[in-house]
């Protein structure tokens, strides 16, 4: 085992026993399947090799009323949930149309499309929320699914924010997107050139913007969500993004123009 010092961990030995146990079914499953997959006996299978410790691990954290959503792979993850093996089997031999029931094992049922399964963990966490829930969501994907909308719009954590601090959501689109008069800011990108808009009516004169983000990396679209808010009359309260690539020029561009920046995470982006 490997200590962290933010984060303790405090099992037993059965515990460990157990977690390692459960590790090893998991790849013996994935082998076995892999296998009946070769052989014909599986239309398709998606191999969860190398990633037990993160599906058995996060499983074993969640309550009994917590919600899985995973993607296509996430084996691990449904027997620790108690999903029968042959039942995720027969999603992939194609005579099922789910495998099992989802509100039983509170685990969703596999995603195939790319990324959708974090529109729905999100909405199902709002909904703990709305309900005043102690239940989490917990939602997988890979890094193919982090360039596809749907995870994109489950990030859009700007509103969940407005909704509890009681504060107004505007939104920064890319052109074409909103249906009103807008002002509109051009841009450069690492690979061409964008445009981002908001409507006119939505930033009074004088108002404080606060604006959020996930990611800054080369700060042309922060930037550029600056300026949309000065020519719509208002003015940038500072940025918070989630993620800073502390190696890149963005955060240190905006911090030359005079704008507060925070952001929960930092890591290279190189």
């Amino acid at each position: 085992m490997v200590n962290h010092e933010s984060y303790s961990l405090d099992l037993t030995h059965a515990q460990y026993k157990y977690l390692y146990r459960e590790m090893v079914s998991v790849r013996r499953l994935d082998q076995e399947a892999t296998a009946l997959q070769r052989q014909g006996e599986l239309g398709l299978w998606a191999s969860s090799l190398g990633q037990e410790a993160a599906q058995v691990g996060s499983a074993f954290a969640l309550e009994k009323n917590d919600f899985a959503f995973p993607t296509y792979r996430e084996h691990g993850v449904a027997w620790m949930r108690g999903v029968d093996p042959m039942k995720i089997m027969e999603v992939y031999r194609g005579i099922s149309n789910g495998g099992w029931d989802p509100l039983e094992h509170r685990c969703n049922s596999y995603t195939i499309v790319i990324g959708n399964q974090v529109l729905n963990g999100v909405g199902y966490a709002m909904g703990c929320t709305l309900d005043q829930s102690d239940d989490a969501a917990i939602t997988y994907f890979g890094d193919g699914a982090t360039a596809q909308g749907d995870v994109n719009e489950g990030f859009v954590f700007a509103s969940t924010i407005s909704y509890l601090l009681k504060k107004p959501f505007i939104l920064l689109r890319k052109k074409n997107k909103l249906p009103a008069d807008v002002h509109s800011v051009d841009f450069e990108l690492e690979y061409g050139t964008a445009t981002i808009e908001v409507h006119k009516d939505s930033i009074e004169k004088n108002e404080k913007i606060l604006v959020i983000d996930d990611l800054i990396a080369t700060g042309g679209t922060a930037e550029a969500a600056a300026k949309l808010i000065e020519i719509s009359g208002g003015k940038v309260a500072g940025f918070i993004f989630v993620i800073n690539l502390f190696d890149l020029p963005g955060n240190n561009l905006l911090k030359s123009k005079g704008y507060s920046t925070e952001s929960l995470i930092e890591f290279p982006g190189h």
